[in-house]
C-alpha cells in the first residue's frame, strides 16, 4: 500500500470511529434546552463576477441551466509569460501544468470615477477590492437601496479575501473591508476574513451574527479572488494536485484535483423583519450557520471529517431544523481524492443518516461549472441555491463519469446530482445548505430556506403620468442606463412605468448627470428614453416657491390633480370649503363654468385654492422651500403657507379683497414693453414692474387703450390682461377702508418660512392690516422681489399656480419651473415639473410621490459601469536570483545583471513579450508589434546607469525587433572602458531556439554638461499651435499604429523651424514610469512632433541612430519637448519637466522610413478571418417571436429558391413588428462541418436586413432543432447572429491576420481565367498576376468581351498571352463552351452586378439578376472548371457584414464564401475574398490599388477558405461600424480646419466677440452687403431664402467645424444670438465637421432609393419607404411635447391680423421657406413661422396627428398671445394649416382667417401633379442633397396627413393658386382647387415661384385678403395668421 493510500485509510478510519460519538452528541444537543429564538436573516440583494464572462446572477443561472462550463484560457493582459511557463508534466521549476482556468478577464477594469477614486490611486487598489466595490454597489441596487444613501448608517462590511499578491496591496488585504466602508460611508463592523477557501461563507456567518446581535442594521457579505500572479498554479502543478484537465470533477471517479478560478460574490443581508418592513425583495432566508476549525487533525491541509460533521450539526441546531428538513447540499467538492470522500462521509453521517422517510439528500457542486473560485466559492454556492429556489430546479453537477467508488454511497441517503432535478415549491419551505472548508482548517456551513411568498397587492391601473429618473456619473453612463432600461422594457412589456419610476427613484443613487422621462405608458417611456435630455445637478440648491397672481385661471383647473393625488384632493377640498363660506356658488361648480370663472372674485378664489393645494402636495413630498414669494393676490396664498394666516382667515381675506375690487368701475390693464419712467405724463398708473422693459399699466379703459396704441405704433409689444379690474391703481381707493376693517380683526402670526413681499420687493418679518391694504394699492414690485431672492442665494424657482406666468418672466435665472401649464395635462405638467427640479438638484421624497400609484419595486438593470484598465504587473520571473549567482537588474524590461568574467564589463538579461509587457503591443508597424526605437534607448540608459551614469554617446538600431506573446530573450552587453572611458554596447535578442540577432550597438562614454534651464516662457511667444486632429490616423495610414500609452501628444507648437510639444503618459501609467529611466512610450510619444516640422519627410519615420544622449532626471511621466532640426530627417531633442528642469538631452537623432519586408504594403488595409467565440447568452428573452426556417440546399438553384422564400417571410415579419429569428442549420461553415449553401446565402441577406432594421432580426444557426426557450433567449440577445452547437453557444467574430511577406501562389502552367476581367478589378488582377506572379497566359471573360485592347497590348509587351472572351457566366452551356475553348489551370471569379434596393422593395428580378451574375456563375465554374490549382472567388464584405440596400448582393456574396468552404470540404482548392470598398472615382476612403493587391497576395498565403481584406478606417462613426468589426475599428477624429481648431481653443468670452465678427462678415458676404452687420441686426429681415440660408450654414459649418442645420438663420435670428449659439456649441463638445457627399451623388441609401422611386414614377412607393424608415426614429407623444421649436418671427409691424405660417412638410422645411414671402410685410405686419419638429437627426417625430396638432396649437397660442391671428399654409402645408385652424377654434382661439397657398386637396383630380412635384423637389434641392432625417420626417408627415380627415373651419378661407404649371410632368389637371374655400384667387407664378421669384405678388394678394376678409375686429388686438407650406 502506498503512503497516500495509507493516509487515506487512516483518515477514513478516524472518521468512522468519530461517527458514533457524534451521534450521541447529536442526540444530547437535540434534547437539550433550545437556544434563544434567533431571527432569520434575509438575503435581499446579490451581485457577482464569475468566470465565463458572468456578470449577473441571471447569467450564472443561464450557465447552470445550460450545463455550461466557464473554464477558459489564461488571461493575456497580466504580464504572465504563459508560453515559457507551460509544461504539461509540471516537473520543470516554475512551470504550470495546465493551459486553462476560471478567470475574470475584466479584472483589470474598474469604474474609478464613480467611486471618486483617481486613476493613480485606482492603479494601486487591489483588483479584489475594486470588484467588491462594484458588486457592493450593484447588490445594493438589486436590493433597491441607493448605495450612497447608506453613508453614516450602521451597515457592516464582511469581506473574504485570501490573495495579497497585487503589487499595490503591499502584501496585505486587511484594508479591503475598511476601504469599502470608507467609500460608501458605512459605520457598522468592517471585517476582512482570510480563512482561505471558506472565507466568504465565514463572512456570511459573521454578518448574520452581527445583525442578530444588533451590531449593524444591514450587511454586505461575500468574497473576492483575483490571482495577480500565477504562483498558485505553479505550486499546485509542482506537487501534482492540480487537475490536469483544469476541471473540478466533484465526487466523480475521475476526480484528479481542483481547477483554480477567480470570482466575486457580494450578498446584501438584513434581518427578515426589517426587510419585510422596508418592502425589499427577499431572495432567500438564512436559517442558521456555524463555523469551527479542524483543530489538531491528520494534517494542516488535510480535511477533518469529524469537524465537518460537527459544524453541520451546529448549523442545523442554530437553524432549529433536523437533517431531514434540508433537501440539498451545495458541497465544497474540490474534487481531490482525499477531500471528496471525507466530505461525502460527513454528509452521509449527518444528512444521510436519518431522513425520516424524506427524499434522499441531493448533492451538487458549483465548482464543476466554474472551478474553485476560492475565497468567493462559499458565497457563490449560496447564490446558486438562491437561483435554484427561484427557478425550481437543481442543476446538474458536471464532469461526473460515475460517482466515486472511494465513497460508500450506501452509508446514507445521499444522491449526487448527475442530472438536473425539479425542485418545486411545496407545502413546506424548501431548504438547502452550503459547505465551505478552508485550507486553513476553518469550516463553515450555512442553512438556507426559501422566503415565504408575499402576497402582492394589485397595482393601480391608472394612466397618471410619472417622472422616471435616471442618472449617471457621466453622460455616457446616463445614456447607457437609458439604453439598458429600454431593452428591459421591450423584453418585459408588462412593466408599468409607475413601478419602473418607483424603483429608479427609490432604489438608485441619483448621480450628477440626470434626466427624467415623463410617461403615462410604456410607449411614451420608450419614446422618451430614445431622446434623453440630460442635465448636471451641481452646487447647493436654494428653493423659492412663487405664487401666481391674477389672470392665469382656466376652466377645470385642479380637477386632474385632485383625481391623481389624494394629498392634493384633500387640501383642494379644504380650501374650497373655506372659500365657499364667503361665495354665493360652490367654487368647484364655478371652476367648471368658463364664463363664471372669468369673474374676478371667483378666479381669485380658485387660484388661491389651487396654489394652497399645490403647496400642501409639495409639502407631502418634502419639497421644502427656503423662501416664499407671492405676486399681488398670490401673496395671500404665500402668507397662509408661511403660517401667517389660518386657512379660514386667508380664505375670508381672499374673497373679501376680490369682491370689493370687482365691485369697482371697469378698468383695464395692459402689459407693455417699456420702463416705468415712460408713463409719468400719462393718465395711467404703473401697476406691476415685472422686469426690465416689462411693466403693466392700469387705469380707466380709454386711457389704457390710448397709451397701448401709442406704444404699439412705436413697434413695442403690448398685451391686454384678462381682467376688467384696474388693479393697483387709484380706481382701487374705495376698496381700501372696508378691506382694512376686515383685515384688522384677523390675527396674523410671524412667518415660519421667510417671505419676500412683492409690495416692498424685500424680506418681510411681520404682516398686518396695513400691509394688505398696500398690497391692493401699491404697484407689484416683482422685479425687485426676484433680485432680493437672488441676493438670498435662491437659484431654483418653483411656481405654484394654474399656469406659469411668473416662470415666463424669469428667463435669466438658473432654474424656473411651473407646477402647471395651461396647454399640458395637469398630471403631465406636474410630473415634468418635479422631474425638472430633480435634475437640477431638488428632489421630492419619492416614496410619497409614488404612493398613490400603488407602485412597487421591480427588477431593473443596474448601473452601467464605465470601466478603464488599471493594472500594475508584478514580475513573472522566478523569485530570488541570488542563488543563481545573478543580481536583479531592477528594471521592468530586464531581469538579471551579471559581471563578465574576463573583462571589466557586464551583461544585462531580460525577456520581452506582449504577454509580459502588454503595453508594447501598442507600438505596431505594418500590423506587427515592434519594440520601439526609444525602447532600445531605454535599455542603453539602464546600461549607462550600471556603468556609473555614463552618456549614451552613440546608439544605432540595425534591425527592428518583432514581438509576440511567446517573447524573446534580450541581452545588453557592455564591454570594458578604453582609455577615454568609452565602453562598447550591443543589444541582442533570441526568439525560441533560433540564433541570436544583433539589433543595436553603440558606445557609452562619460556624461556631458548639464543643459540650461527650460523654464522660460512655454510655449515661446508667437509660436503657432498645430492642429493634431487626425494625427494618429494619418500615421496608421502610413503603417505605424500607436496604442493608448503611445498617444501621449497633448499639444504642439511651431516657432520658425523648431517644434515644441507637451507629452504625457496616461495617469494610470504614471506610477510605472518611475521604474524607467525614460519610459519608452513617453519618449516615443514625442516623436510625431518631428514629422510635423517643415524640414522632415512626409512619410512615417522611426528612430535609427541616437547620439550624445544624457539623462538628468529619471521616472518622468510628462514632458516638455523641444525639437530642433539639424538636417534632413535629423533633429536634436531637449526634454524638460513642467517646471523647466532638464530631464534628458539628445544631441542628434536620425530617423528613417519604415523598413518593410518584401511584398508588405503600407498598412492601409487589414486581413480578417471569420472565427467563432464561446459566449453565454444574457438572461433576456423575447416572447413574441416570428421564426423563419430555411430549408437546407446544396446548390445555387436551391439557394436562389430559399432567398426568395426568406425574403417574403422577412417582409411579413417586419410588417407585424415582431422579433424575427431566421433559422439555418450548418450555414456557419465552421471548420470540420458541412456547409449549407442555401442557408449561408440567406444568412448574407439577413445581415443586410439587420442593417436596415436594427434590433428586429437575429440569425440562429444550429445543428439540431431549437426549442422554444432557446428561440426566446436568442430573440432577446443583443447579438445579430448566434451559432449553437449542442450546449455550446458561439458568436461570429472577425480576427485580424498578421500580415507578413507574401508567398508565391500556385497558378499552374495553364491559363488563368479572370471573370469580370475587363472591369476595374479584373484589369488590376490581370496586371498583377503578370507583373508580380509571372503568369503568362490569361483568359479575360466578360459579358461583352470588349474594351480591353489596351490591356492586351500592355500585358503582351510583358510577354503574356491574353485572350478576351465574351461569356454569360450564368449560362452553364456558355461556360462549358468557354472552358472547352480555353482550358485553364486557375480561376479568379471577379464578375458581379449591382441592383440595389431596400429589403421591403426588392423585386424578384433584382434578386435574380444579382444572384445569377455572382453566385450561379460561381457554381457553374465550380462544376465545370475541373482540376484547377487555384480557385479564387471575389466576394464582398457585404456578405459578412451586411449593407443597407444590398440584401440581394449580400446573399450572392455569402453564397460565394460558402462555396469556398464547400470546395475545401471536398478537398478542392478554393478561397473567397470578401473585399471591402476599393477606391474609385466616387469614393476615396477605401483600399488603394497598391494596398488591395498586397492584401490579395497576403490572403493567398493564408490557409483560411474565407478572408475579408478591407480598410478598417472606412467607417466614419461608431454607429456605422458593423458588429463584427467593433473590436477592430477605431473611429477617427476627423481633421478640422485650423479656424475651427483655433476657435475651439479660444476662451469663450473672447471667442464670442470673434464669432460675432465672423457671423456678420459671412452674412454680408452671402447676401452681398458691403459692410459687416451689427450684433443686433435681425437676420431673417435681410432677405434670406432657402439657398442663401444653406450657403450661410455651409460657410459657418466649415469655419467652426460644427454640424449645423439649414434653418440656422431663423432659429437664431440676430448676429448676436447666432454667435452665442455657435459659442455654446463649441463649448459643449468637440464636434465633427459636417459630412458631405460627393457632388451629384446621394450616399444616403434612403435618399437614393427615394430618388430611384421618383425617377421610376413610383412616388407612392417612395413615400411608403420614407414612412417605414421614419418608424425607426424616436417619437414624442402629446404628454411629452418637446421644449424647442419656438415660433420664428420673420417680420413685425402694427397691422393686424398677424400671420402665422406652418412650414411645409417637404424635406427642406422650416422658416427658410418664407424668407422672401415675409419681406414685404416687414415694418407692416407680424409674420411668424411655426417650425415642424423632426427634420434634424437629433429631433424626435410626432407620434400621431393629434400630437402634432397639440404642438402646433401650443406654439400658435404662444405666437399670437391674446391678439387676432390668421393661419396660412402653402401646398401640402395647407392641409396642416386647415387642421390647425380647426383645432384652435375648438379650444377657443378662433383665427381671423385661413389662407391656403396653392394647396392640393386630398383626393382631388391632380394626383399626377402631386407625384410630379416630388420629382421637382428633388431637382430643386440645394445641391447637398436631402439627408435621412429630412426625408424620413417628410415620410412621417405625409403619412399623418394621408390618415387625417378634413376638418371644418368656420373662419373665412381663401385659396391663392398659381397661374401657371410648374412643368409638363404636372399633367393637365395641374391647377389647385379647394372645395371648402370661401374665395379663390389666382396669382402670378407657378407652384414653386409663388414663394420665391413671385413672392412679392403673392404677398400683395395676401395682404389684400387680410385687410378685407380677415381684418381684425379691434385695432388694439393682434391677429395671427397661420401659414402652411408645400409638400
Amino acid at each position: 500500500m502506498s503512503e497516500s493510500d495509507r493516509s487515506l485509510v487512516a483518515a477514513l478510519r478516524a472518521s468512522l470511529k468519530e461517527n458514533h460519538r457524534l451521534k450521541d452528541e447529536n442526540r444530547r444537543l437535540a434534547g437539550s434546552r433550545q437556544a434563544p429564538v434567533a431571527e432569520p436573516i434575509a438575503i435581499v440583494g446579490a451581485a457577482c463576477r464569475l468566470p465565463g464572462g458572468i456578470a449577473t446572477p441571471e447569467q450564472l443561472w443561464r450557465l447552470l441551466a445550460d450545463e455550461g462550463d466557464a473554464i477558459g484560457g489564461f488571461p493575456q493582459d497580466r504580464g504572465w509569460d504563459l508560453a515559457r511557463r507551460y509544461d504539461p508534466s509540471g516537473a520543470r521549476p516554475g512551470s504550470i501544468a495546465v493551459r486553462e482556468g476560471g478567470f475574470l478577464h475584466g479584472a483589470a477594469e474598474f469604474d474609478a470615477g464613480l467611486f471618486g477614486i483617481s486613476p493613480r490611486e485606482a492603479m494601486l487598489l487591489d483588483p479584489q477590492l475594486r470588484l467588491l466595490l462594484e458588486t457592493g454597489w450593484e447588490s445594493l441596487e438589486r436590493a433597491a437601496i441607493p448605495p450612497r444613501s447608506l453613508s453614516g448608517s450602521r451597515t457592516g462590511v464582511f469581506a473574504g479575501v485570501m490573495y495579497h499578491d497585487y503589487p499595490g496591496s503591499f502584501g496585505a488585504s486587511g484594508m479591503v473591508s475598511g476601504r469599502v466602508a470608507y467609500t460608501f460611508g458605512l459605520q457598522g463592523p468592517a471585517i476582512t476574513v482570510d480563512t482561505a477557501c471558506s472565507s466568504s461563507l465565514v463572512t456570511v456567518h459573521l454578518a448574520a451574527q452581527a445583525l442578530r446581535a444588533g451590531e449593524c442594521e444591514l450587511a454586505l457579505a461575500g468574497g473576492a479572488t483575483v490571482m495577480s500572479t500565477p504562483r498558485t498554479f505553479v505550486e499546485f502543478s509542482r506537487d501534482g494536485t492540480l487537475s490536469r484537465g483544469a476541471r473540478c470533477r466533484s465526487f466523480a471517479e475521475s476526480a484528479d484535483g481542483p481547477a483554480w478560478s477567480e470570482g466575486c460574490v457580494t450578498l446584501v443581508l438584513q434581518r427578515l423583519s426589517d426587510a419585510r418592513r422596508s418592502g425589499r425583495p427577499v431572495l432567500a432566508v438564512i436559517r442558521g450557520s456555524a463555523v469551527n476549525s479542524d483543530g489538531a487533525s491528520n494534517g494542516m491541509t488535510a480535511p477533518n471529517g469529524p469537524a465537518q460533521r460537527r459544524v453541520i450539526r451546529q448549523a442545523l441546531a442554530d437553524a432549529r431544523l433536523s437533517a431531514a428538513q434540508v433537501d440539498v447540499v451545495e458541497a465544497h467538492g474540490t474534487a481531490t481524492p482525499l477531500g471528496d470522500p471525507i466530505e461525502a462521509q460527513a454528509l452521509l453521517a449527518t444528512y444521510g443518516a436519518d431522513r425520516a422517510g424524506a427524499a434522499p439528500l441531493r448533492l451538487g457542486s458549483l465548482k464543476s461549472n466554474l472551478g474553485h473560485t476560492q475565497a468567493a466559492s462559499g458565497a457563490a454556492g449560496l447564490l446558486k441555491l438562491v437561483l435554484a429556489m427561484r427557478h425550481e430546479l437543481l442543476p446538474k453537477t458536471l464532469h461526473v463519469d460515475e460517482p466515486s467508488t472511494r465513497i460508500d454511497w450506501s452509508a446514507g441517503e445521499v444522491e449526487l446530482l448527475t442530472e438536473p432535478a425539479p425542485w418545486p415549491r411545496g407545502e413546506r419551505p424548501r431548504r438547502g445548505a452550503v459547505s465551505s472548508f478552508g485550507l486553513s482548517g476553518t469550516n463553515a456551513h450555512v442553512v438556507l430556506e426559501e422566503a415565504a411568498a408575499v402576497e402582492e397587492t394589485s397595482a393601480a391601473g391608472d394612466r397618471v403620468a410619472v417622472p422616471v429618473p435616471l442618472s449617471g456619473h457621466d453622460p455616457a453612463a446616463l445614456q447607457a442606463q437609458a439604453e439598458r432600461l429600454a431593452v428591459r422594457l421591450r423584453e418585459e412589456p408588462g412593466l408599468r412605468p409607475a413601478d419602473v419610476a418607483c424603483t429608479l427613484a427609490n432604489g438608485r443613487t441619483h448621480l450628477a448627470h440626470r434626466a427624467v422621462v415623463v410617461a403615462r405608458d410604456r410607449e411614451e417611456l420608450l419614446a422618451g428614453l430614445a431622446g434623453l435630455p440630460a442635465r448636471v445637478a451641481r452646487g447647493e440648491a436654494t428653493l423659492a416657491f412663487l405664487f401666481s397672481g391674477a389672470g392665469s385661471h382656466r376652466p377645470g383647473m385642479g380637477e386632474g390633480l385632485a383625481a391623481a393625488y389624494p394629498a392634493f384632493a384633500t387640501a383642494y377640498a379644504a380650501a374650497c370649503a373655506e372659500l365657499d363660506r364667503h361665495l354665493d356658488r360652490p367654487l368647484r361648480e364655478v371652476i367648471a363654468d368658463p364664463a363664471a370663472l372669468d369673474e374676478f372674485r371667483y378666479s381669485q378664489a380658485a387660484l388661491f385654492a389651487i396654489e394652497v393645494a399645490l403647496f400642501r402636495l409639495a409639502e407631502s413630498w418634502r419639497l421644502v422651500p427656503d423662501v416664499l414669494c407671492g405676486h399681488s393676490g398670490g401673496e395671500l396664498a404665500a402668507a397662509h403657507c408661511a403660517g401667517v394666516l389660518s386657512l379660514a382667515d386667508a380664505a375670508e381675506l381672499v374673497v373679501t379683497r376680490a369682491t370689493l375690487m370687482q365691485a369697482q368701475p371697469d378698468g383695464a390693464m395692459m402689459a407693455i414693453e417699456a420702463e416705468p419712467e415712460e408713463f409719468t405724463e400719462d393718465p395711467v398708473e404703473v401697476a406691476v414692474v415685472n422686469g426690465p422693459r416689462a411693466v403693466v399699466v392700469s387705469g380707466q379703459e380709454p386711457a389704457v387703450l390710448a397709451v397701448a396704441a401709442r406704444f404699439t405704433a412705436a413697434g413695442r409689444r403690448t398685451k391686454r390682461l384678462r381682467v376688467r379690474v384696474a388693479l393697483h391703481s387709484r380706481l382701487m381707493e374705495p376698496v381700501l377702508a372696508p378691506f382694512r376693517a376686515v383685515a384688522a380683526r384677523i390675527p396674523q402670526a410671524k412667518p415660519a418660512v421667510p417671505v419676500v413681499s412683492t409690495v416692498t420687493g424685500a424680506l418681510i418679518e411681520s404682516f398686518d392690516a396695513e400691509h394688505w391694504v398696500r398690497n391692493i394699492r401699491r404697484p407689484v414690485r416683482f422685479s425687485d422681489a426676484v433680485r432680493t431672492l437672488e441676493s438670498l442665494g435662491v437659484n431654483r424657482f418653483f411656481e405654484l399656480g394654474a399656469d406659469g406666468p411668473l416662470t415666463a418672466m424669469l428667463p435669466d435665472v438658473p432654474v424656473a419651473v411651473a407646477a402647471l401649464r395651461r396647454a399640458v395635462p395637469e398630471d403631465v405638467a406636474l410630473a415634468q415639473a418635479i422631474g425638472e427640479l430633480h435634475v437640477h438638484g431638488v428632489s421630492a421624497h419619492w416614496p410619497a410621490v409614488f404612493e398613490p400609484r400603488g407602485a412597487r419595486i421591480v427588477d431593473l438593470p443596474t448601473y452601467p459601469f464605465h470601466r478603464e484598465r488599471y493594472w500594475l504587473s508584478a514580475s513573472d520571473e522566478p523569485g530570488d536570483l541570488s542563488a543563481t549567482g545573478l543580481d536583479p537588474a531592477g528594471h521592468p524590461l530586464l531581469g538579471a545583471a551579471v559581471p563578465l568574467a574576463d573583462e571589466d564589463g557586464f551583461l544585462l538579461h531580460g525577456r520581452l513579450s506582449t504577454a509580459t509587457h502588454p503595453w508594447l503591443s501598442g507600438h505596431t508597424v505594418d500590423g506587427s508589434a515592434r519594440f520601439p526605437g526609444s525602447g532600445f534607448l531605454e535599455l542603453a540608459l539602464r546600461a549607462s546607469e550600471e556603468a556609473g551614469g555614463a552618456q549614451v554617446r552613440e546608439l544605432t538600431v540595425h534591425t527592428s525587433l518583432v514581438l509576440d506573446e511567446d517573447g524573446v530573450r534580450v541581452q545588453v552587453r557592455v564591454g570594458a572602458p578604453d582609455e577615454a572611458g568609452a565602453r562598447p554596447l550591443s543589444i541582442h535578442a533570441q526568439a525560441g531556439d533560433t540564433s541570436w540577432t544583433r539589433h543595436a550597438d553603440g558606445v557609452l562614454a562619460p556624461t556631458g554638461s548639464p543643459p540650461v534651464d527650460g523654464s522660460a516662457g512655454w510655449p515661446p511667444a508667437g509660436a503657432e499651435e498645430i492642429d493634431l486632429d487626425g494625427l494618429y490616423e494619418l500615421l496608421a495610414e502610413q503603417g505605424v499604429e500607436y496604442g493608448r500609452l503611445f498617444q501621449g501628444m497633448k499639444a504642439v507648437w511651431r516657432s520658425g523651424a523648431e517644434m515644441f510639444a507637451d507629452v504625457a503618459l496616461p495617469e494610470s501609467a504614471g506610477l510605472e514610469a518611475a521604474a524607467f529611466a525614460l519610459h519608452p512610450a513617453l519618449a516615443e510619444s514625442a516623436l510625431p512632433a518631428i514629422g510635423l516640422g517643415r524640414t522632415t519627410s512626409t512619410v512615417a519615420l522611426l528612430p535609427s541612430a541616437w547620439s550624445e544622449v544624457d539623462l538628468w532626471t529619471t521616472g518622468a511621466s510628462e514632458l516638455r519637448v523641444r525639437v530642433k532640426p539639424l538636417a534632413e530627417n535629423t533633429v536634436s531633442l531637449s526634454f524638460f519637466d513642467h517646471e523647466g528642469t532638464p530631464v534628458a538631452t539628445v544631441g542628434s537623432l536620425v530617423l528613417r522610413p519604415v523598413d518593410r519586408a518584401p511584398g508588405v504594403a503600407p498598412r492601409t488595409g487589414a486581413l480578417l478571418r471569420p472565427e467563432w467565440t464561446k459566449a453565454t447568452l444574457s438572461g433576456a428573452s423575447a416572447d413574441d417571436v416570428c421564426t423563419v426556417p430555411v430549408v437546407p440546399g446544396g446548390d445555387a438553384v436551391a439557394a436562389q429558391r430559399q432567398i426568395h422564400r426568406a425574403l417574403s417571410a422577412l417582409r411579413t415579419g417586419l410588417a407585424q413588428e415582431r422579433r424575427i429569428v431566421v433559422l439555418t442549420r450548418h450555414a456557419a461553415g465552421r471548420p470540420g462541418e458541412p456547409v449549407d449553401l442555401a442557408g449561408a446565402a440567406v444568412a448574407g441577406m439577413v445581415r443586410s436586413a439587420q442593417s436596415e432594421h436594427p434590433g428586429r432580426i437575429v440569425h440562429l444557426d444550429t445543428d439540431e432543432t431549437p426549442d422554444g426557450a432557446l428561440l426566446a433567449a436568442v430573440a432577446g440577445a443583443d447579438e445579430p447572429a448566434i451559432v449553437v452547437r449542442g450546449k455550446e453557444t458561439l458568436l461570429p467574430r472577425l480576427t485580424e491576420v498578421a500580415l507578413g511577406p507574401a508567398a508565391g501562389a500556385e497558378w499552374g502552367d495553364g491559363a488563368v481565367l479572370i471573370t469580370g476581367g475587363t472591369g476595374q478589378l479584373g484589369r488590376l488582377v490581370a496586371q498583377h498576376l503578370v507583373r508580380r506572379h509571372g503568369v503568362r497566359r490569361l483568359v479575360l471573360a466578360s459579358r461583352r468581351g470588349r474594351g480591353a485592347g489596351d490591356l492586351v497590348a500592355e500585358l503582351g509587351s510583358l510577354g503574356a498571352r491574353v485572350d478576351v472572351a465574351a461569356c454569360d457566366l450564368a449560362d452553364r452551356a456558355a461556360v462549358a463552351a468557354l472552358l472547352a475553348a480555353h482550358p485553364v489551370s486557375a480561376v479568379v471569379h471577379a464578375a458581379g452586378l449591382l441592383s440595389d434596393g431596400m429589403l421591403t422593395s426588392l423585386t424578384p428580378d433584382q434578386v435574380d439578376a444579382v444572384f445569377t451574375a455572382k453566385a450561379t456563375a460561381a457554381w457553374n465554374l465550380h462544376e465545370l472548371a475541373g482540376d484547377v490549382r487555384a480557385f479564387v472567388l471575389f466576394s464582398s464584405a457585404a456578405g459578412l457584414l451586411g449593407a443597407p440596400g444590398q440584401a440581394n448582393y449580400a446573399a450572392a456574396n455569402a453564397f460565394l464564401d460558402a462555396l469556398a468552404r464547400h470546395r475545401r470540404g471536398l478537398g478542392l482548392p478554393a478561397q473567397s475574398l470578401a473585399w471591402g470598398f476599393w477606391n474609385s472615382g466616387e469614393r476615396t476612403d477605401g483600399l488603394t490599388a497598391e494596398a488591395g493587391l498586397a492584401l490579395f497576395d497576403a490572403a493567398l498565403a493564408d490557409p483560411a477558405p474565407v478572408l475579408a481584406p478591407l480598410r478598417l478606417g472606412a467607417w466614419g462613426s461608431q454607429d456605422e461600424i458593423p458588429a463584427l468589426l467593433r473590436g477592430h475599428v477605431r473611429v477617427p477624429r476627423r481633421a478640422g480646419g485650423s479656424p475651427a481648431r483655433r476657435l475651439r481653443r479660444t476662451p469663450p468670452d473672447e471667442r464670442r466677440d470673434r464669432l460675432r465678427e465672423l457671423v456678420g462678415a459671412q452674412v454680408a458676404a452671402v447676401l452681398g452687403h458691403r459692410e459687416d452687420l451689427e450684433p443686433d441686426d435681425a437676420l431673417p429681415g435681410l432677405g434670406f431664402d432657402s439657398l442663401t440660408a444653406v450657403q450661410l450654414r455651409n460657410r459657418l459649418a466649415e469655419l467652426t467645424g460644427l454640424t449645423l442645420g439649414a434653418t440656422l438663420v431663423f432659429d437664431h435670428p440676430t448676429v448676436a444670438e447666432l454667435a452665442e449659439f455657435l459659442n455654446e456649441s463649441l463649448s459643449d463638445a468637440r464636434p465633427e465637421p459636417p459630412r458631405t457627399a460627393p457632388e451629384g451623388r446621394t450616399e444616403e441609401p434612403v435618399a437614393k432609393l427615394f430618388a430611384e422611386a421618383v425617377a421610376a414614377g413610383r412616388v407612392p412607393e417612395g413615400i411608403v419607404l420614407l414612412g417605414a424608415a421614419a418608424n425607426l426614429r424616436p417619437s414624442f407623444s402629446r404628454s411629452a411635447l418637446p421644449a424647442g421649436h419656438r415660433p420664428v418671427r420673420l417680420a413685425d409691424g402694427p397691422r393686424r391680423p398677424a400671420l402665422l405660417c406652418v412650414p411645409s412638410p417637404a424635406a427642406m422645411t422650416g422658416a427658410v421657406q418664407y424668407g422672401r414671402l415675409a419681406g414685404p410685410f416687414r415694418g407692416n405686419r407680424r409674420f411668424a413661422v411655426l417650425p415642424l419638429p423632426g427634420f434634424s437627426a437629433d429631433e424626435p417625430l410626432p407620434a400621431d396627428f393629434e400630437t402634432l396638432l397639440a404642438l402646433l396649437a401650443d406654439r400658435a397660442r404662444e405666437a399670437a398671445g391674446d391678439e387676432p391671428f390668421a393661419v396660412l399654409g402653402y401646398s401640402a402645408g395647407g392641409l396642416l394649416a386647415e387642421a390647425l385652424a380647426a383645432e384652435l377654434e375648438r379650444t377657443g382661439h378662433r383665427p381671423a382667417g385661413l389662407c391656403l397657398l396653392d394647396t392640393y386637396e386630398t383626393g382631388g383630380p391632380a394626383d399626377a401633379a402631386v407625384q410630379a412635384m416630388a420629382a421637382e423637389i428633388l431637382i430643386r434641392q440645394d445641391g447637398a442633397g436631402f439627408d435621412r432625417a429630412q426625408l424620413t420626417a417628410m415620410g412621417r408627415y405625409l403619412r399623418l396627413l394621408a390618415g387625417a380627415a378634413p376638418r371644418t373651419v368656420r373662419a373665412p378661407t381663401v385659396l391663392l393658386r398659381a397661374a401657371r404649371s410648374f412643368g409638363a410632368a404636372a399633367g393637365e389637371a395641374w391647377q389647385t382647387t379647394w372645395s371648402r374655400a370661401d374665395q379663390v384667387e389666382t396669382v402670378p407664378g407657378d407652384h414653386f415661384s409663388l414663394v420665391s421669384e413671385d413672392a412679392a405678388s403673392t404677398a400683395a394678394a395676401l395682404a389684400c385678403w387680410l385687410d378685407t376678409e380677415a381684418a381684425a375686429p379691434e385695432p388694439t388686438v393682434e391677429t395671427v395668421t397661420v401659414v402652411g407650406s408645400s409638400s
